[in-house]
C-alpha cells in the first residue's frame, strides 16, 4: 500500500487532487504515463505535445503489489482489508497530506471495484473516524463523501456474462486453490493458478494475496452474488468498458461494466452526469491506451468526449 505524488508545480496546488489507482498483479507504475501527463497537462498522450489542461496534482496509488505489500512474509490480506483499510487510509492520507477535497479518482479493474464497494459502505456506516495515520503520527479520518470525479476503466463486478477467462478460473477455483495451499504460498503470481495457456495474459513476477485471489475466485464462479454500484452515488462519473472480443475485454464482460453504470446513481445539480463509452480495447492494456487516457483527461477538465458515448444521463 503506497502513495506517490508526480511533482505538482505552484499552478497545481489551486485545484483538488487526482487519485489514480490500477488494477490486480500491477503496482504503483499502472497509471505512471497517464499521471505524468495529467500532472503536465498535456492532451495527446505524449510528454512533447502542446499544453492544453491546467496541471493537475496527481497522486498514484498502490493498493496492492510492490515488495511492502506482496513479499513472502506479508500478511495475507482480504478483500474487505482493501476494501476497509487500505483505500480509506490512501484516500484519506491524500486528504489529509493537501488539505483538500473532494478529491477525483480514476481506477482501473480492482482499483475501481474496492472503490465501489468502500462508498457503498460510506453511504451505509458514514465517515471513518480513524482512517490512518501518516508517518509523522498524526491521524486522519475520510468523509463521507471524498470523491466528487470518478472515472471507472474495465471495472469487474459479478462476473455475470463470462468471459473464458473467469470461465476457466471460477470453475477450477477448488483444485488451483489446493494447489496453492500445498505450496504454502500466501502471495500468488498470475502463473501460480492459471493453466499453461493463459500464462502469457499476465506474465512476470507481481503478486497478490492469497487471500485476495480467492474472493476474485468467488465473484468468478458465483451465480448469486449482485451486481456492485446499488446505493452509490457520484456527482460525475464515466465509465469505460472494453470491447476487444466483442462481450468482454478479455477478463471482464461488458455487461458487468453497463450494469454497474447503470446502479450508479446521480447526484442532482448542475454539470453532474455519469456516462458510459464501449471502447475496442483489451483489459490490460487500458491504463496505457492513448484514446482511454484522452478519455479520461477530456472528463477531469470537463471537455467533450471524443469517442462514442453508449449512454448519458445527467443529475
Amino acid at each position: 500500500m503506497t502513495l506517490t505524488q508526480k511533482h505538482p508545480e505552484p499552478e497545481q496546488i489551486s485545484f483538488n487532487p487526482v487519485i489514480m489507482a490500477g488494477g490486480l498483479w500491477s503496482d504503483i507504475t499502472a497509471w505512471d504515463e497517464a499521471g505524468k501527463e495529467i500532472a503536465s497537462g498535456v492532451d495527446d498522450g505524449y510528454l512533447s505535445d502542446s499544453i492544453k489542461y491546467a496541471p493537475r496534482d496527481v497522486w498514484l496509488a498502490e493498493l496492492t503489489g510492490g515488495p511492502g505489500t506482496e513479499c513472502d512474509t506479508c500478511p495475507d490480506y482480504t478483500y474487505d482489508d482493501v476494501v476497509d483499510k487500505h483505500w480509506p487510509a490512501l484516500v484519506g492520507g491524500v486528504i489529509k497530506m493537501t488539505n483538500k477535497w473532494p478529491v477525483a479518482y480514476v481506477g482501473h479493474s480492482n482499483g475501481g471495484r474496492v472503490a465501489l464497494d468502500a462508498l457503498k459502505n460510506l453511504s451505509v456506516n458514514g465517515p471513518i473516524a480513524l482512517a490512518g495515520k501518516l508517518a509523522n503520527g498524526s491521524s486522519f479520518n475520510l468523509p463521507s463523501n471524498p470523491i466528487t470525479t470518478f472515472v471507472w476503466v474495465g471495472v469487474p463486478g459479478a462476473f455475470a456474462a463470462e468471459s473464458p477467462f473467469a470461465k476457466t478460473l471460477g470453475s477450477n477455483k477448488d483444485d488451483i486453490n489446493s494447489n496453492i495451499q500445498s505450496k504454502s504460498l500466501t502471495h500468488v503470481r498470475m502463473g501460480d493458478i492459471t493453466p499453461k495457456y493463459l500464462n502469457n495474459l499476465i506474465p512476470g513476477e507481481m503478486k497478490i494475496s492469497f487471500n485476495l485471489w480467492k474472493k476474485y475466485a468467488e465473484f468468478m464462479n458465483s451465480t448469486t452474488d449482485n451486481q456492485p454500484g446499488i446505493g452509490v452515488n457520484l456527482s460525475k462519473t464515466l465509465m469505460i468498458a472494453g470491447t476487444l472480443l466483442g462481450t468482454h475485454d478479455e477478463i471482464v464482460p461488458v455487461n458487468d461494466v453497463d450494469t454497474i453504470y447503470s446502479n450508479i446513481g446521480v447526484n442532482a445539480g448542475a454539470g453532474n452526469k455519469k456516462v458510459l463509452v464501449h471502447i475496442w480495447d483489451g483489459h490490460l492494456g487500458m491504463t496505457e491506451t492513448k484514446a482511454i487516457k484522452r478519455l479520461v483527461k477530456q472528463f477531469l477538465n470537463d471537455d467533450p468526449l471524443t469517442h462514442g458515448i453508449e449512454n448519458e444521463v445527467n443529475g
